[in-house]
Order: structure tokens, then sequence, then C-alpha cells
């Protein structure tokens, strides 16, 4: 496929600004009210009072205790409902075409048959009676190419009374003094970077009103050298804003309007015309937006007026239930007597504050319900999209739809366990103009609770089909070419564009139309447009980042109109530029009725229970390890879906196969189930999804070539076993199906059969499943997978194990494995594009991979590096994936981190660690990786609870005999932690959990026949003992004085066997209380290091750490004992989770813990810990990610660090007693090293290092060699640590 070169034309641009901050406006609520006299205290001035067919009506201004001041008006019907029988109150007001304005009123009603208000194109219902209350009403709508717009009120049934006050309509315009009437009130205007530009009021022509603003720029293009107009604007979140307006340019380069993120360019010449400019942008989680103008080249004039930003899309009114009075806009309503509330709430909304709760306490029975209703103002047989956020309790028979006879009805989960989902659901209107939104319950619910419900408009593109000539469709190019709006016979409507071409292929020559759509990231949407084409050699549609996502036209379409319909995704943008593009001669490209709409998600909610094969007083008793249990379930399909996902979750592995094809090879005991696209597998009739579930033994290492080929063995080990599936379907109509989930009726074996998986294998001889956890069993308790993960489609990858770590020299390479993970059509090919990053964000090395095969969903991708300085690197990576002739712009996503990167290393050979003080707590991190970190120290337990499964049973050692051999292969010191005991052997309540009984005292005489074992086992590798995890917190729940023995006998049975063993107490997490009761109980003698493990994240290193060291050192004092050994066995800060920091300051404080525990005394320091998965709490404070060990920033900086410090001796500090510059000055042999920072805001110090020549390092290892003939050599300190080295 032939692909342009594209220049200067791309309509959204993106560059780096430094961007001020402004007061947020909120000007559309003091727009003027268009209605004269709309709270009757001036009687009927201004309004029409009409009656129509005879009715029995009447209006009356009544005075007392109206809503707004003393007055409103009484309207009667005594007639009963009849066509053209009603009366009528009425106000035509003045308004601009195409333009969003608000309905507000407060109404009073009692026996109000069929009440409106609104327009005869736009009729909302008023509540039949609200009990003696005033109600507040409120609505939006758009005008057409109108200048006048006629208002009502209407009774058009028998009505007792139906009271209005406080009439209001306004324009919504979200911008303060968009025309500039006000001069520049509201606004700020500002030079950036001493730009030479101005802002200047003017009157000589303005586009409307009787003042303009006009804005020159003397200065050329420098960044962040601008002029810059701007106002902060209050938005909804995730909703769609409308930007309109003004502008003539006169030599205006580089000028746009917009967002810092959503540019959008400004002609560098109109003519001397007003030209209006139209586009639309998606909030996102965003309340409040900065709407921008900016010069940032030379500009003779740009004038600008008739700013208006406004709401569309939310046909609701008060969807995320923010306005005051409660329930604003909704009618709540209990009908045939049901029992139960709706409440609006503000204890844990999903976004902004309030949600609204409804709980029903009566059983289901026919017309007996509770409900939350809103008329809806639609536009005949259109499509909407439904979102909104639930979180259900109990909530049986609960729904929400409506609309004709409330036949669309989309079910709620029951139970979301506490989560909000996200449901969506497509609806098309008949020929009705308002629809019936509701949320229902018809039997009990305990809680229903629902925020942030949207109805909008499913199509995001504005004017498709070409009805208001090209408004909102940027339009131009290159080419010879054409571009005009026809009438003589369009698909639909009255109109359409004809787009011609007479210049042939040239790199950067074409013609286009665009428009930039909101769109949501992570998520589907689907492109319909009818096309005509006669003559048209190259072109596409689609558009996305960079234009690559493009999908052909046929040269020919023989004069008839041809419907195109694709799908593709999005990746973060939340604004998607949609581009039609002639590059090649086209004698004619018809285009009409474009329409992009996002799929609905599928089905939120998981519903599999925890399933197992039915062993032996399971799970009382675990399941034996290394086995294999085998898993079938058929199921019948009468049509294909659109989109079917399987949502699973195996503990510990599993292959599954639906239809007898493999879907996924491996899968692990990881915190989040996994999603999987298997529509292409499925058929119609019978279908079958199987699984082989293997459970863990000690020393599997599921990331091994070899782990399938392993044999079973159910005697090595016992484990808690598990899988748990949830199969998904929808449909090409949008609904939604759960087709099969685990639960007792799926079938297991023991054994395997051939062809067991298979869609026609007779597994009737098999057992039925045995449930061990009810919904919401594991993973859906706490662990239900991502949203982002849910609604993901694109590339997958996964990088080799342990090949992300490289020396000097080294030839360099990563290999990927890719996936496609829920493209609408297969993927034969794919260009991988990578970019290359240091640490500082500096682009090393671009590159692409072209055609990367796949064969079924799978492709392998070598990434070459070419890189060989030290440092911690970045490959940020893209894609374009082909079908046939479609190419889709994919995001590609690392399946641990969950964004487009990965990272590398590059290292020398690292420093002895036999000489490093530094270790690390180990959870699978392999010794050869953390000796290439020069981490000289693994820290790691041997818990009796995992080894030894009944009393006088065989102790397994085969994962700690591989553990600890790995680490002393590659010269690593291990401190092995004795702890955790088997429920037979816990002195535990019978009554307490089995985690409270694994960390209950063991009976003593057992306890010490396993370390004995352990310790002559392993005696020629571990010298260094640690006695229980953490005594004094949570880990021990036996009384805390029950240590003191078991410490003492502990110890002495430990050095009877080996004397020169080391006794190190468990380690202290709650301060040295515990530590001074050890003395107080003569244990002095009996440890021979003093352990702690220094938390407080997510605080600086700095604000706590020295002081818990001294406190420890002066409890040791006071016994006679400061001359003991301190170690920290566990000092971290995570990266994930509620205390996370970002990478790079992990990075940061994973240095400054260790330096300043060693400036401080401390003799050894290890980090908690090695390696992880993201997504766990423990994982989230590794310095690796994975069990490929993907290395993080810490991990280059716990290799910078070792580097200089392994075998170094701590001299002194620089700047003692200052809280915030450290500077620690440490030798070895005769060279002098000091590593500095500053813990607060950057500070420039000089600082006289007694050389004239001396190495600065970064954290990262970035080197630079500094000279100063005084040897005074002046540094800006930051919080990130440097190295001199002299």
């Amino acid at each position: 496929m032939r692909r342009p070169v594209f220049i200067a034309l791309a309509f959204v641009i993106v560059f780096g600004w430094i961007c001020p901050a402004g007061q947020v406006s909120v000007a559309y609520a003091d727009a003027p009210n268009l209605l004269v006299n709309g709270s009757f205290e001036n009687g009927m001035a201004g309004w029409n009072w009409s009656i129509s067919g005879g009715a029995l009506a009447s209006a009356t201004v009544m005075t007392g205790d109206g809503h707004d001041g003393t007055a409103f008006v009484r309207l009667k019907n005594d007639s009963n409902r009849a066509d053209n029988v009603y009366g009528k109150i009425g106000q035509t007001v003045s308004v601009r075409p195409y333009t969003q304005y608000t309905v507000s009123l407060w109404a009073r009603t009692e026996n109000a048959n069929f009440a409106i208000y609104g327009s005869w194109d736009l009729r909302v219902s008023l509540d039949e009676d609200s009990s003696g209350e005033w109600k507040y009403y409120e609505t939006t709508f758009v005008t057409e190419n109108t200048t006048t717009w006629e208002f009502f009120v209407l009774v058009q049934d028998i009505t007792s009374r139906l009271e209005i006050d406080g009439i209001v309509i306004r324009e919504t315009n979200a911008v303060d003094n968009g025309g500039f009437e006000n001069n520049l009130n509201g606004w700020t205007a500002w030079s950036s970077g001493g730009a030479s530009a101005s802002f200047s009021i003017r009157t000589d022509g303005p586009k409307e009103g009787n003042k303009y603003v006009r804005i020159t720029n003397g200065s050329g293009y420098a960044p962040n050298v601008y002029g810059h107009l701007y106002q902060t604007i209050a938005v909804q979140p995730n909703s769609i804003y409308v930007i309109t307006l003004w502008a003539r340019t006169s030599g205006a380069n580089h000028c746009w309007f917009g967002g810092w993120d959503e540019r959008f360019a400004l002609d560098v010449n109109s003519a001397g015309v007003w030209k209006q400019y139209k586009a639309t942008i998606y909030t996102g989680a965003q309340t409040s937006w900065q709407f921008n103008i900016v010069t940032e080249n030379a500009t003779v004039a740009l004038d600008v007026d008739g700013i208006r930003i406004e709401k569309t899309g939310n046909l609701l009114n008060n969807g995320s239930f923010e306005a005051s009075p409660d329930l604003a806009g909704w009618s709540p309503v209990f009908n045939g007597g049901a029992q139960g509330s709706i409440t609006v709430r503000s204890d844990g909304a999903f976004a902004n504050r309030k949600y609204a709760r409804i709980t029903n306490d009566s059983s289901l029975s026919p017309h007996v319900y509770v409900a939350l209703e809103q008329d809806v103002p639609v536009k005949p047989n259109t499509e909407y999209l439904i979102s909104l956020r639930a979180r259900t309790d109990g909530a049986k028979q609960a729904w929400y739809g409506g609309g004709p006879s409330w036949l669309s009805r989309f079910s709620f989960v029951q139970n979301s366990n506490g989560q909000w989902l996200k449901y969506e659901a497509k609806i098309r209107t008949g020929n009705e103009t308002v629809w019936q939104f509701v949320v229902l319950s018809e039997d009990t619910t305990t809680l229903l609770d629902i925020d942030e419900v949207s109805f909008v408009e499913a199509n995001r593109i504005v004017n498709p089909g070409f009805e208001r000539d090209l408004e909102f469709w940027a339009h131009g190019g290159s080419a010879q070419a054409s571009i005009s709006i026809l009438t003589d016979s369009p698909y639909e409507g009255n109109r359409y564009v004809r787009m011609t071409n007479s210049s042939p292929f040239a790199p950067g020559v074409y013609a286009f139309v665009q428009q930039q759509i909101p769109v949501e990231p992570f998520s589907s949407y689907t492109i319909t447009l009818r096309a005509r084409t006669s003559g048209v050699n190259d072109a596409y549609f689609g558009g996305g980042p960079n234009w690559e996502t493009r999908f052909p036209f046929h040269p020919n379409s023989g004069g008839v109109w041809k419907e195109y319909r694709r799908t593709f995704t999005t990746g973060p943008e939340t604004s998607w530029p949609f581009i039609i593009v002639v590059q090649d001669v086209a004698t004619a490209l018809d285009i009409d009725a474009v329409i992009v709409e996002k799929v609905p998600l599928n089905a939120p909610g998981l519903q599999g229970e925890a399933i197992w094969y039915p062993e032996v007083d399971y799970p009382v008793t675990l399941a034996p390890a290394r086995a294999e249990r085998y898993f079938r379930k058929t199921f019948h399909l009468t049509q294909l879906p659109e989109k079917a996902a399987l949502t699973f979750y195996a503990q510990l592995a599993a292959k599954v196969y639906v239809n007898g094809v493999p879907i996924e090879q491996l899968l692990l005991a990881e915190p989040d189930a996994r999603v999987y696209d298997v529509t292409d597998v499925l058929t119609t009739g019978t279908n079958v999804i199987a699984v082989q579930a293997r459970t863990w033994a000690p020393g599997d290492d599921y990331t091994s070539a070899d782990y399938w080929d392993r044999p079973l063995n159910e005697t090595l080990y016992r484990s808690y076993a598990m899988i748990t599936a949830d199969l998904d379907l929808t449909n090409d109509d949008g609904t939604q199906v759960k087709a099969a989930y685990t639960d007792s009726t799926w079938k297991v074996s023991k054994v395997p059969a051939a062809n067991w998986t298979a869609v026609h294998f007779d597994d009737t001889a098999w057992l039925p499943a045995q449930v061990v956890g009810p919904f919401p069993a594991k993973p859906w308790t706490g662990y239900v997978a991502s949203d982002l993960e849910n609604r993901y489609a694109g590339l997958l990858f996964s990088a080799d194990p342990k090949s992300m770590h490289f020396q000097k020299g080294d030839a360099k390479s990563v290999r990927l494995t890719l996936s496609a993970w829920k493209l609408p059509h297969p993927v034969s090919s794919a260009n991988l594009y990578f970019t290359v990053k240091d640490a500082h964000g500096h682009v090393i090395q671009t590159g692409m991979l072209p055609n990367v095969p796949f064969s079924g969903k799978k492709a392998d991708a070598v990434v070459p590096l070419n890189v060989d300085e030290i440092g911690f690197y970045t490959v940020e990576l893209s894609a374009v994936a082909y079908h046939e002739n479609d190419a889709y712009s994919v995001y590609v996503m690392n399946r641990v981190q969950h964004n487009n990167t990965f990272s590398f290393l590059v290292n020398d050979l690292p420093v002895d660690v036999a000489l490093s003080d530094f270790g690390v707590t180990n959870h699978g991190g392999d010794g050869s990786i953390l000796r290439n970190l020069g981490i000289g120290w693994l820290r790691t337990d041997i818990s009796w609870e995992r080894l030894q499964f009944e009393d006088g049973g065989t102790i397994h050692w085969e994962d700690f005999d591989q553990r600890l051999n790995n680490a002393a292969s590659n010269g690593l010191s291990s401190l092995v932690i004795l702890d955790y005991s088997p429920i037979w052997a816990s002195t535990a309540p019978a009554s307490v959990s089995d985690w409270e009984k694994f960390h209950y005292r063991p009976d003593l005489a057992k306890w010490l026949n396993f370390v004995d074992a352990a310790v002559r086992r392993y005696k020629h590798l571990v010298r260094y003992w640690e006695i229980w995890n953490e005594p004094d917190g949570g880990f021990w729940q036996s009384p805390k004085s029950e240590y003191v023995d078991f410490l003492r006998e502990t110890s002495i049975r430990i050095k009877s066997i080996d004397p020169s063993a080391q006794i190190v107490v468990g380690g202290l997490v709650m301060g040295s209380g515990f530590l001074e009761m050890l003395y107080q109980n003569g244990l002095k003698n009996h440890f021979d290091v003093i352990n702690l493990h220094a938390y407080a994240q997510p605080l600086a290193p700095e604000m706590y750490l020295a002081e818990k060291i001294n406190d420890f050192k002066s409890v040791a004092a006071a016994y006679g004992d400061g001359a003991k050994p301190i170690w920290i066995t566990e000092v971290g800060t995570p990266t994930g989770g509620p205390l996370r920091v970002n990478d790079e300051v992990q990075a940061q404080f994973f240095v400054r813990s260790n330096v300043l525990a060693l400036a401080n005394g401390i003799e050894k320091s290890m980090w908690y810990n090695d390696t992880g998965v993201r997504g766990s709490f423990d994982y989230d404070f590794g310095i690796m990610l994975g069990r490929n060990h993907e290395p993080k920033a810490a991990a280059q900086a716990a290799a910078i660090m070792t580097k200089y410090l392994n075998g170094a001796v701590y001299v002194s500090s620089l700047y003692p007693g200052d809280p915030f510059i450290h500077a620690y000055q440490f030798a070895k042999g005769a060279s002098q090293r000091y590593v500095l920072w500053s813990a607060g805001s950057p500070s420039v110090r000089t600082i006289d290092f007694g050389a004239t020549k001396v190495t600065k390092v970064d954290m990262y290892g970035a080197a630079e060699t500094l000279t100063s003939a005084n040897g005074q050599f002046t540094l800006t300190l930051t919080q990130s640590p440097i190295y001199i080295i002299k």
C-alpha cells in the first residue's frame, strides 16, 4: 500500500507547553433569561394563553407560596384527552441557529394528566402528582436553522391543577464574555517567553455585537514563546462539548485554539472575511478545562469573536445526581405499593460527590417496582448509546432501559462485590420523539447504586450527511482537487460531498475532509458510511494517530451507493481525527451518511464460581501438587455473536481451549483475571470450553520452557487450586448474553482421553465439578479484571524472561511475543514501530520492524537495540496492523505494566558482590540478575507451612534447594527466615482462621525438629538465620511474650548444630519496644544481630529513617549492647496502591534509604523487594517487574549505587544537621566517593572536594568529568542523588 508523507496539514498539533492556571468560568449560569416575566411576578405580561378545540381550560396567576417570589401561574383543564383539545400558555423567544439552550422550571401538580412543557418538537412530560411539593425540571435542546423558538406549557387531559413558576431559557455557553462585549473581562492575556504579542479590543467590523479581540505577535517561532489568551471553564466529566468561534486572519502563522492536548489549527489567511470554526472535545475525568487561543509565530492579525463552548451529547438531566435539589430532573416511582427508597448519597460516588441509591423491600409481583424515570427528547429512527455506572448488592430483577412499552431492558449484575461496573447499551428509536429512560428494581434489592448516567446520540460525527454543507468538517490539501456539496442524487437527505482529484500520486499530495471526534480510551468504534466511486485510484477513510488507520474505497461502484463498515480501536487518546483522503487521480468520490459509533462494552459483571475436581475433603485438605485436572463445559448458540469475551482465572496454571482451538497455553495465579477474544472460534450449534489445569509444586518456575513437560507428581506438596470463567457474548444488535460460567454443571476428570478438547467428545462419565467458592469467589473478590483490561483491544506483548539486563559490549535485542487482543478482524501482519529513550526522555534510537507475520493471533518480533552507554532505557512501541487491504493504528500494551513500553539496562560488569552490604527480600528474583545489579544479599524465607503437610511427613525442600543454590552459585549471601507454622503444628485455637493458625507459635518440640533439619541441610550455604518475620506485628498472633522462649530455644538449637551461625531477631516493624522486652527477659546473648523493618511510605526516608535507627541504637546501648550490629532487612516504597510514588521517586528513595542507613551505622540494608507483577501490593515494592525481570528505574539506581559503594566505608557527612542537603563521604582504598542530594527544592552548593578533577555520575550512571582550578565545584542538588568520584 502506498502511503503519503504527511506535511503540516494536520489539524491537531502537539507541542510541549507550560500552562498557566486561570479562574474557572461558569458563564452559562449568568446568561440572560430569554423569557419575559418567567416568574409571573408581572401577571401574564409577555405570555399568550390559548385554548384549542373548545377545551374547558383556564390559566390564573396566583399569589402566596410561589417558588420564585410570590406569584405563579395555575393551569386547569376539565376536558378529557382528545386530539387538538388543550389549553396552552406560551411565549416565543429569539434564538441563534444551531445553538444549545437549557429550559428549566418549577412545577407543582395534582391529577395533571398529560401535561407537558417544551415545544412542538420537544415535549417533556410533567409528573401527574408532586404530593404538594414544588419539583424542578430541566432539559436541553439545540435549535435548527431558525432565529425564533416557541416555548409553551400545555394541558391536554383532565388536570386538577398544574402550577408553574421560575421558567428560564438560557443559552448554555460555558465561556464568559465570548463576544468580548465586556472587553477582556473573564479572559487572561499572557505573553510567554518574552513573546512580542498584543491583545486589543476593537470595534471596526466585528462578526457579532459591537466588539472583537485582535491578537498580534511580532516574535518568530521558538519553544515556549507565544501569545496566549485563555479562560478556564467548568465542565462536566465524561461529556462532549462543541467549540464554535469566528476568526479573521492575516499572516497568522501557527495559530490555534482548543486545549493543551486538543489543538485545532486556524487558517493563516482568511482573505479579509470572518470564517467560522467548530470542533468537539471529550472531557474525560476533568471538571475544569482551559480554553486557549494561541499564536506561536509571527502574526499580523488574528481577530476572534463569538466564542461559544456548549455541552452536547447527554440528553439526560442531572445524570451524575450533582444538581440541587436531590433527584432534580428525575421522577422517583413506587408502583403497586412497592416498599423501598430512592436517595441521593455522597458516601463513595463513582465520580464527583453524589450518586443515587435504590432499595426495594418488595418481592417480585406484577406491576410492583421501584424506579427512577426521566423522559428524553430523541430524534426518530436514530441510534443512541446509554451508559452508566452501577454498584449492586442483592439486586434481583433489576434493569435499565425503557422506551416504548419498556421493551428495551438491560440487566444489572445481582452483586458487583462493592465495585462500580460500567454498563453500556445501544438503542434505536422508532417514530417517537420522547423516550422514557428507566432504572428499575422489581424484586428485593439491598442496594442498586447509580452514577454517571448518560444518554447520547451514538454517532460521534456532527453534520454526518453534509446537510449543513461542510460545517464541522475541516477540508483542504495540496492536490489539484475539488471538494463540493451536491444535491442531485444523495444517498439520504438532500446533500452529499463530492471529492475529485486530477493529481497523480506523489508523497504529501492529497485532498481531505476531516473531523476531530471525541472518543474514550481503549474502546472500539464502528465507522459506517455510504460512498459512490468512479475512477478512484487511491482513496481511503479512517484516521487516528498519524492517520495510520486506513480503509480503502473500491475504485468504481457502478453508479450506486455502496455501504462501508469498519471497526477501529482507540489507544489512550480522547480525541481521534476521522478523515477521508484522496491521494491519486479520482473522477468522483461521493460520500454521505457518515456514522462513527462506540461499540458497547460486553455485559459487565462476572458470575463464575470457583470450581475444582472433587478431591477427598477438599478444600479442608488441600489439593495434591503438580496434579492435573481436566474440565469441560458445552453450550449451544443459535447465532454467532459479534464479539465473544472469555474471562478466565486459574490457580495456578492452565491451558484453555475453545472448540479444540488453543486459546492460551499458560495462565498464572496473578492478581487479575485475563480476558480473551474467542469470537472467531465459536460456531452455531454446540460449542465447548475445555481446560487443562495444573497445581503448583515446590521448585516450579512457570516461566520455564519445560514447565508443562515436568512429570506429574502428586506426592510433592499440597496447594489451593481452582478455575473460574465467564463467557460473555455481544450480538450485532447490541444485546448481551452470558453464554457460560463456571459452576457445578461443568464436567471434570483426573484423566484426559483422546480428543477430550473436541466438541463432540462424550463426557457423560466425567464427574460434576465441585464448587469450592460461591460467587463472588476469588478472583472476583477484589481482583476483578481491571476496567482497562476488560475493554482494551489492540496488541499485547511480553518479553523473553530475563532478557532486559545487558552488559556494555553485548549485542543487544529483546524478543517480544505479540498477541492480537479482541481486534475486530484477524491480523495478517503488523509494522512495529519503536523509539528508545534514555532515563531523561531523550530519544536515542528509532526504528520499524516491517511486516511482522502473525500466525493465528500470535507473532514474534526481535527489537534490535543500538545502545551501549550505561543507563536505564525505555522502549515505546506502536503498531499498524493489517487485515487484507485495511490498515489499523493499534495500541501496543505491555501485559505486565499496562502501558506501551518496556525497559532495559546497560551496565559494566558488577563490582564483586561479596563486598556488598546491600540486599533484597526475594520474591522470585534470579541470582544472576541480582548479581548483575551488584546486590550481595538475598533474604528469603523457609516457610514451614509450605514444606511439611502432616506430622512426621516428608519435608519438601526442593524449591529452597534451588533458590539457595542459585544464590550461592552467583556469589550472593543468604539470610534465611525460619517462619510460619503448619496447621497441624500450630498452637492456635480451633476457632481462628487458617491464616491466623499459620501465624501462631508452633508447638516448640515440633518446631525445633524442623529447625534442626533446616540448619543441617543448609549450614554450608547459610550462616545468618532470622527467627520469624515481624514477631511484633500481625505475623505473630500468639502473645508477644511467647516469642522469648521461642527465640531462646531456637537460637540454642541452631548454634548446637553450627556454632558459627549468626542469629538475627525477626524484623521488628512496630518500634523498639519489642527489642527492649527481649533485653528485659535476658535474651541479650541469644541473638547476634538486631533487625528492624523501616516503613513510612510514601514519606521520604529523611523524614523518619535516622530517627528510627537511633531509637534502636539507644535501646541496645541502654542494655550494654551498643556494639551489636543493626540490620535493616526491609525498607521500601511501593509504586502502586494508595501510598504509591512514581517509578523515578522509588529509584530516588532506594538510593537515599540505603545511603542513609549506612551513614547512620546500619551494617546491612535490604530493600523490600526484588521482583513481581504490578497489581499486587507486595510486588509494587519491587525494583523489577514480572517473572521476566523487567527492570524499573530503581533497578538501574541499584546497579549504579552498588558500583560505587560496594566495599566502600562510610567516612562522614558534609552537612550534618541540615534537614534538606545530604552529602555523605565514603572511602574505598585511595578513592573517595560522595553521594549528594537535596531532600527539598533544588539547591546550588559549592563544595571543596580537594581535587581539581572529579567524575560526576547521575543516579542512572551517566558520567561526566568536572574540572576546577581551586578544587571547588558548584553543583545543583535535586532529589535525584548524584555521585562524585575522586
